[in-house]
């Protein structure tokens, strides 16, 4: 990880009006078949606004649904962010509780 980019990981979801214009949503969730794999989900999520118009919010899945560690996809989140200059990732409690 970049030692002078600092990433903030927060256990809560963002709310619909952060303040932060670019960040990470990581999520985890049970495989639907075999509850002992853990799928996870990056997003980046973007905020762009033109002049004179309305903020309108851009979400690009980095990662969907694939199995790993909590404990691997934070890793993975807080990597991606600090090389893309991404303050802060939010995470699932489960996901926050292996940092």
């Amino acid at each position: 990880m970049d030692a002078s980019m600092e990433v903030k990981v927060l256990n809560v979801q963002p709310s619909s009006g952060s303040s932060e214009p670019d960040y990470l949503r990581v999520h985890t969730e049970p495989e639907p078949l075999d509850d002992t794999v853990v799928l996870a989900t990056i997003e980046r999520v973007t905020d762009r606004a033109k002049p004179g118009e309305a903020v309108t919010q851009r979400i690009k899945t980095l990662v969907a649904r694939r199995p790993m560690s909590a404990g691997a996809v934070l890793t993975l989140a807080m990597s991606y962010a600090a090389r893309k200059h991404i303050p802060v990732v939010y995470a699932d409690a489960d996901v926050g509780a292996a940092a």
